[in-house]
């Protein structure tokens, strides 16, 4: 290993550490020991505005540029090489990252073998066991960063970088070299380490050096022969002749005897592969196999197809071939023979797919869903008579089951079930997502059952089904990998369950592997996790699953139950597939793009194909594609290095160099290449570039863009051919054109309003409302200008040198004010007015040559107001906008005449008067009409009252000569029946005989009482004197 690693880190653009700080705006440092930097505020990281996008690793002074949408880092040794390798470690990558992607090159260009792409995709898995290093074996790491589309500010990645160190010893590709000895990798002893060993420590056993894999001591297991209660375990053997396969994905696996097959997949330095390679079980060794046919014909390269085993023969069906193809198909590998047959079907020709699953059901290969171009997720059931060798398919209702891409599904023997989980559910052209359901599919009765769902959406995962469990293992979700390495569903009790207490490999997290069964123990190869593996991850259950153990190997999630109905589905999409997706159908980059095509279309530069934004997933399930290009977003000019003009615009594109021509005025060409020469093709006018005239790190000093000589090493002295600016980079004012690369500066013909043009020649109109290729017409609205008396109106300026308004004075009597100032202030603008009056023949200029802000008065009784062609017409020129833009407020309103006090205060006082007079008549009416009511009412109540019968008596309240009281009045009912007797009756007092104060001595009580027919009146008391003064016949009430 090197003596220290140095670290590159990207914060918002780049900066890169190499025991010096290479941007200065950072204002960083590192600490003693070279590993770490510290910041402003002791963060680790500091946002910077930019840096140079591409350069060394010896690089000290970078000089500072504007955004860039690619970043490249070369890392090298400027020493011989000596086949030192550069290694690297990925410490950091921020999942503010976005959709920012990191490719690491084995090598000096991006035509060398790519061996890792790390995103946000696999984010989770770097923040829970560290990365593995990677090697650079060419001795150069080129590293590049490529976004699309991104708007974020905070992207920070760490990556520490090494040298292997000068070392007497050749270590091979299983070893590094430090102080002068070779540092094994894990399954390589020797002291140049060429010998084969175990992996792992034998702590309970001994190593069989043949297989490489512990033998354990009886009571023993695992893969350090560490456990002894005979419970789950993972194991990660390094096979022999490992190094003889590519890290692949999306490949096949079937079992033959004692061998596993394994064809085709994906490789990120190569592409699709066609090798054909097995692995013996017992020896734990690897051999490619060569296999053709009688016409030496052999399966193309493809990822994403199927392999299944029957009767010693292997059947590969499907998958994506190159230019993204989808093949439909079927090959036939006789294992003992090797001789591969291409099956030609004459009755039912299959629909090619990809990413879809074939299993073997008694005498048939029933594939299910996958991919197709033209179709999206295909809903077919596909199936192969294993016998009579006849395809033939059927439709699945989606309303039931999702079709889906990159699904698992596993027979279950006992049953005869085939049970399909997870996937890739693309509902319509803009719905689309990962599936987490679980289904159980009976072939017989060609009905599907669905089991409660378990949350946790994958697909590009696999499946093994081991006694009674199915083992999910792997896969990628929405965003990430998914966080659950392995879940086990136990058939027999319908639960979901997940391992405990099992230490899983730092390498577990991955998706696109395949995994087989092999005397119940799991085989998963290959697979994509930021870089391809090419070993095996092997998980034994041990005896967690049997009947009666005691072993606590798993925890419950769930506890679900079989649903006979399906469940309905609560996507808020109607349809499963993308409706008429055509993008695959487009060739070239302009008519991917075009303005007619569907906007749902991507081009990708880096293979040069034209995919659909919902099948960006499945069509680059690696992210493979490092240039992708959307519409409104650019030009399909800005991916090609033939279109780009300036060296440091070729910089900006990973794959493209600079050939000066020799000049030395900057003039050149870009082109594809990398640091040391470019890709030379047929009939490239540039094929003699010298070494000395290719930049790819650097650009030459003088960039004048062939216009003229530099003086100072950098600075152009005079711009010819109508060029200006520090570089010659564009038209002098009154020309048009693209100088940069010698291009030509023609003359602008513009009218007498403005003397400049764009890069096209149309003329920058000056004069606001001015408009045309030449200014010479006026926008509809401002040939006379409008109306806007007694309110403010803003232009934008921004740009143009002059604006010209009138208005025309219609009141008379009624003096205006004119305000011109600008809005918000604007700082740094600057204009001039003139201010004239008159009718349409004669001008009067009244004020001129002021400066904005401006304010003026015209008072009505210094002007003939109210006449015909009286107007105001405000002429400002040489307008500054400054940095801000340019915003004119204009303001005319109508000044307010003095006021006549006395006028104003006898009117008031009259009105006031008035007003007063009318309230007191309306009151005096008032009170008359009230008195005139109250003395109605009193004369109606006095006539009521003598209208009523009354009488006198005398109560002698001290004379006891009677035994008996008697009523003081009686008043005898009509009926002559009963009658009212009133009494006078004295109240209680004090035993003095007083009435106590604020108490009445006396009260009248009344009682109805009946007497005889004879009796029709009460006696009048003979003790008392009673004066009728009237008599009147009474009533009862």
């Amino acid at each position: 290993m090197g003596k220290r690693m140095n670290a590159l880190r990207y914060c918002f653009v780049i900066y890169i550490l190499s025991g010096s700080i290479l941007c200065e705006l950072s204002k960083c440092t590192l600490n003693p020991d070279h590993t770490e930097e510290i910041c402003n505020g002791g963060g680790s990281f500091y946002r910077i505005e930019s840096c140079r996008e591409r350069h060394g690793e010896s690089d000290v002074n970078i000089p500072v540029t504007p955004k860039p949408s690619r970043s490249a880092w070369l890392i090298e040794t400027d020493e011989p090489k000596n086949n030192r390798s550069v290694i690297l470690n990925i410490i950091k990558f921020s999942r503010l990252c976005g959709n920012m992607k990191l490719y690491i090159y084995d090598g000096t260009s991006v035509r060398s073998p790519l061996i890792a792409i790390y995103s946000n995709l696999i984010k989770a898995r770097t923040r829970e066991k560290p990365s593995p290093l990677l090697q650079a074996t060419s001795g150069s790491a080129l590293i590049v960063l490529s976004r699309r589309n991104d708007k974020i500010d905070d992207c920070c990645f760490v990556i520490k970088y090494s040298f292997e160190e000068k070392c007497p010893i050749e270590c091979g590709r299983h070893g590094l070299c430090s102080k002068g000895i070779c540092n094994c990798s894990a399954g390589w002893t020797s002291r140049n380490c060429s010998l084969p060993t175990c992996p792992v420590v034998c702590n309970n056993g001994s190593c069989d050096v043949k297989t490489r894999k512990c033998n354990c001591a009886s009571g023993y297991s695992g893969e350090s022969c560490n456990i002894t209660d005979n419970r789950n375990f993972w194991s990660s053997p390094v096979a022999n002749n490992q190094d003889a396969l590519d890290g692949v994905s999306s490949h096949a696996m079937a079992v033959v005897g004692n061998y596993i097959w394994v064809f085709g997949g994906f490789s990120l330095s190569k592409g699709p592969l066609d090798v054909l390679a097995r692995y013996n079980i017992r020896e734990n060794r690897w051999e490619i196999i060569q296999a053709s046919n009688e016409k030496h014909q052999r399966p193309s390269a493809r990822y994403g197809h199927s392999l299944v085993a029957y009767d010693n023969h292997l059947i590969l069906f499907g998958g994506t071939c190159k230019k993204g193809a989808v093949s439909n198909e079927t090959w036939i590998l006789n294992t003992t023979s090797r001789q591969w047959t291409l099956l030609r079907s004459s009755v039912y020709k299959p629909v090619g797919v990809s990413g879809h699953t074939a299993t073997v059901v008694e005498n048939e290969m029933i594939v299910l869903f996958g991919y197709n171009p033209e179709q999206g997720v295909s809903n077919l059931i596909q199936v192969f008579g294993l016998v009579d060798r006849v395809w033939r398919s059927s439709k699945v209702d989606s309303s039931i089951v999702r079709p889906t891409y990159g699904h698992s599904s596993v027979l279950h023997p006992g049953t005869g079930r085939i049970y399909v989980h997870g996937g890739y559910r693309m509902l319509n052209s803009s719905c689309y997502r990962a599936s987490s359901e679980t289904f159980y599919y009976e072939s017989k009765a060609g009905k599907w059952y669905q089991l409660r769902n378990i949350g946790i959406p994958r697909f590009l995962h696999s499946a093994v089904i081991i006694d009674s469990a199915m083992i999910i293992f792997g896969g990628r979700g929405e965003k990430e990998l998914v966080s659950r390495h392995l879940m086990v569903f136990d058939i027999n009790e319908m639960k979901w369950k997940f391992p405990i207490n099992t230490t899983v490999p730092k390498t577990a997290s991955r998706y696109g592997h395949s995994s087989v069964v092999v005397d119940s123990i799991m085989y998963a190869f290959g697979g994509f996790a930021g870089l391809m593996f090419n070993s095996f991850l092997q998980y034994s259950q041990g005896d967690c699953m049997s009947q009666g153990s005691s072993l606590n190997c798993f925890e419950a999630f769930l506890t679900p139950s079989v649903l006979l109905k399906p469940l309905v589905s609560s996507d808020s999409c109607t349809s499963h597939n993308p409706s008429s997706d055509q993008c695959h159908l487009r060739h070239t980059c302009a008519d991917c793009l075009r303005g007619d095509s569907d906007d749902s279309c991507l081009w990708c530069e880096t293979l040069n194909q034209c995919v659909s934004k919902v099948t960006l997933r499945v069509t680059f399930p690696y992210q493979q594609c490092m240039q992708i290009l959307e519409r409104g977003t650019g030009a399909c000019s800005d991916l090609q290095c033939a279109n780009v003009k300036t060296c440091r615009d070729c910089s900006m594109l990973p794959g493209c160099g600079w050939c000066d021509d020799g000049s030395g005025t900057g003039s050149g060409r870009c082109m594809p290449g990398g640091k040391n020469e470019p890709f030379l093709g047929s009939g490239d006018s540039y094929a003699d570039c010298s070494k000395s005239r290719w930049n790819f790190i650097n650009c030459p000093a003088c960039q004048c863009n062939g216009h003229s000589k530099c003086v100072e090493g950098n600075r152009c002295e005079n711009c010819e051919d109508n060029t200006a600016g520090a570089h010659c980079e564009r038209c002098a004012d009154g020309y048009y054109g693209d100088p940069r690369n010698g291009g030509k500066c023609a003359d602008c013909r513009c009218s007498s309003q403005t003397k400049l043009c764009d890069s096209e020649g149309k003329c920058r109109c000056l004069a606001l409302g001015a408009t045309g290729d030449r200014c010479d017409r006026c926008v509809p609205g401002y040939n006379r200008g409008d109306t806007f008396l007694g309110s403010k109106k803003d232009f934008n300026v921004t740009g143009f040198k002059t604006f010209n308004f009138e208005y025309t004075l219609k009141e008379e009597k009624r003096s205006v004010s004119v305000k011109i100032k600008w809005k918000g202030g604007n700082k740094g603008s600057k204009a001039r007015v003139n201010i004239t009056m008159g009718d349409n023949n004669e001008e009067e200029i009244k004020y001129g040559h002021e400066k904005v802000p401006f304010t003026t008065e015209f008072r009505y009784n210094e002007y003939e107001f109210g006449s015909d062609g009286i107007t105001i017409r405000g002429y400002i020129y040489d307008i500054e906008s400054g940095d801000e833009g340019a915003f004119l407020r204009i303001t005319i309103e109508n000044l307010a005449e003095t006021i006549d006090l006395l006028e104003f205060f006898l009117t008031f006082f009259g009105c006031f008067l008035s007003l007063l007079l009318m309230a007191g008549i309306v009151w005096k009416v008032r009170n008359r009409y009230i008195s005139y009511i109250l003395n109605r009412q009193r004369r109606e109540e006095r006539q009521k009252m003598a209208s009523r019968p009354f009488a006198k008596v005398s109560v002698f309240l001290h004379a006891h000569n009677k035994s008996t009281p008697g009523p003081v009045a009686v008043e005898t009912c009509e009926n002559g029946r009963a009658s009212v007797l009133t009494v006078v009756m004295r109240l209680p007092g004090t035993e003095d005989g007083l009435t106590p104060i604020g108490q009445s001595a006396l009260c009248f009580a009344s009682v109805l009482g009946t007497h005889t027919e004879q009796t029709t009146s009460a006696p009048a008391p003979k003790a008392t004197r009673i004066r009728t003064t009237k008599r009147c016949a009474s009533t009862c009430v």
